[in-house]
Parts: structure tokens; C-alpha cells; sequence
């Protein structure tokens, strides 16, 4: 086994305070933590945040992405996250939002994954892929992301229609959907990279691929057998996150939900919002950090 340290990947656009918070229930002394923040994000000031973290070492990117909603700078920035992260050996990489929050003390998540090297933490929907999720990377789109205007969807459609006879899938590939948050070990980490340049080709112009890319990558090879959960039945156990969708969104998790995540078997759970309820997200900290 190489260095023992985990890397965690923060994707993060908004809720700074929140974050604050995030970063204390993350500090450990085998950890890293890697965080981009959206190029959106104007007169972001890094020094305000490293005196949050004490114990492990924090790191901004400094090539910062405009993150949309479905579009592909969704997979860029998790690759740009990744090339950061193996630049030092990890045994595992967790890639979280930057609303989400641990639900067990870092050395209980650490001490578990730690017994269980070589699984992979990946969420799928299902196995096979089929109908409209199977258009959204079939097919090129020129304008991709959540607030398209209406002369940008109506190119899209014309687009699809001159594409009639277009694939860019390969008929024997299995397809896979999931959320794009994960767990990885050195290993798949560094294969998604090797593949980079496959992803960037296969991907691009593409809709909501990164929901798909990995868990396509992952049915397509060996890792496949490496998995937590090998049942492909949206179960969120498979990454160790409590998500609620029937409630929302996702669901927001409130104060009366405290009882529940932390005593859920669960290690994570998104998603939290400190404008609608602090209280749930410092009594976490208080369960988890020690001090």
C-alpha cells in the first residue's frame, strides 16, 4: 500500500460560512484537501480560509473553471481535481460538494476505508443506460449547461435532427449513470487520467455526461468487480452518502434530521444549507470534531 493519506476533492460556488465549517469537520492529519471555486465566484480571497485547517493540508486550484449545471466544464473540473490530487500518492479520493458534510469523525472515515483498500465507491442508477439519457452523449450539442436561451435550444434541435445518422457510442460499450460524487482508490484515479483524452473526445459537447462518464469507464473495465455495491439499484449506501430525493432537490437536511444522519451507518450526507438551518450543521462539527 502506497502513502496513507486521503485526498478530498471540494467542489464549491456559494455558502463561504458554510464552508468554513466544512473544512473544520474535514481537518486531519492524513488528509488533503483539494478545492476549486467557479471561475463565477469574484474577489475570492483563499487566505481568509487556510486558518480552518490545522492539521492537514488545504490547496486552491488555481486554474479555475466556469462550472455549468449538465455541461461538460462539470467532468473538466473534476479532472482538473484529480491531476491535482495524484500529483501526490493517496489511497483514496473522495470528490464532494462543498454543501455536503462528513458524518463520522475523520479518523472513523479514515480507519474504514483504511480496512477496505481496493473498493471502489460509485453510485449507479442502473446498469444499462437507455431512451434520453443515452441521446444526451449520442449526439452533439453546441449549447450545453442549465440557463439556455431559446435561440440556443433551438439550434440544439435542428443540430439533433442533421445528426440523424450520427453515433458517437460504440455499439458493445456499456453504459452506466450515477452521481458524480464518489470514492476512488490511487489506482481507478490515476486510469481516469490515462483516459483523459478519450473522456475529453467521447464527452465533450455532450449533456449531463458527468453523471456517466465515470460509471461507463468503471462497467468498461476491470473495475467493475471492484465495487461496493455491484447491484446497480440507486442505492446511495454504494458511496456511504445519505441524499433525500424524495423531499427535494435534493432534500435540504434540517435540525429534526440530526438523530437520523448521525446514527445512520452512512458516512456522508448532502446536502446542507446554513441560510436555512445553521443549527443542523454545527451540531455535526460538534459530534465529529475533536479537538
Amino acid at each position: 500500500m502506497m502513502a496513507n493519506r486521503h485526498a478530498y476533492l471540494v467542489m464549491i460556488h456559494n455558502n463561504f460560512e458554510q464552508f468554513k465549517i466544512l473544512l473544520q469537520c474535514l481537518d486531519y492529519e492524513k488528509n488533503d484537501i483539494y478545492v476549486h471555486v467557479d471561475k463565477k465566484v469574484k474577489h475570492f480571497n483563499e487566505e481568509e480560509f487556510f486558518g480552518f485547517v490545522k492539521k492537514g493540508k488545504l490547496n486552491f486550484l488555481k486554474n479555475r473553471i466556469d462550472v455549468c449545471w449538465g455541461g461538460f466544464s462539470q467532468i473538466r473540473c473534476e479532472i482538473e481535481l484529480l491531476k491535482e490530487a495524484t500529483k501526490t500518492n493517496h489511497t483514496y479520493y473522495h470528490l464532494i460538494s462543498g454543501v455536503d458534510l462528513p458524518l463520522k469523525t475523520q479518523e472513523e472515515i479514515y480507519n474504514f476505508f483504511e480496512a477496505s483498500y481496493g473498493v471502489e465507491y460509485v453510485h449507479f442508477d442502473s446498469k444499462d443506460l437507455k431512451g434520453e439519457y443515452k441521446e444526451r452523449i449520442n449526439k452533439y450539442y453546441l449549447f450545453t449547461g442549465k440557463n439556455k436561451n431559446v435561440i440556443q435550444k433551438i439550434v440544439n434541435k435542428v443540430l439533433l435532427i442533421l445528426q440523424f445518422n450520427i453515433n458517437r457510442l460504440k455499439s458493445d460499450m456499456a453504459l452506466g449513470k450515477g452521481a458524480n460524487w464518489f470514492t476512488i482508490t490511487d489506482k481507478l484515479a490515476k486510469y481516469v487520467l490515462e483516459n483523459e483524452k478519450m473522456i475529453y473526445k467521447k464527452y465533450n459537447h455532450t449533456v449531463t455526461a458527468d453523471e456517466m462518464f465515470l460509471q461507463t469507464l468503471v462497467l468498461n473495465s476491470s473495475y467493475k468487480e471492484k465495487l461496493y455495491n455491484k447491484n446497480y439499484n440507486d442505492d446511495y449506501s454504494s458511496i456511504l452518502y445519505c441524499i433525500d430525493w424524495n423531499r427535494g432537490n435534493p432534500y435540504e437536511y434540517k435540525i429534526e434530521d440530526y438523530e437520523f444522519l448521525i446514527n445512520s451507518n452512512m458516512l456522508f450526507a448532502r446536502k446542507f444549507n446554513i441560510n436555512k438551518d445553521r443549527e443542523i450543521i454545527e451540531k455535526i462539527k460538534q459530534s465529529i470534531v475533536k479537538e
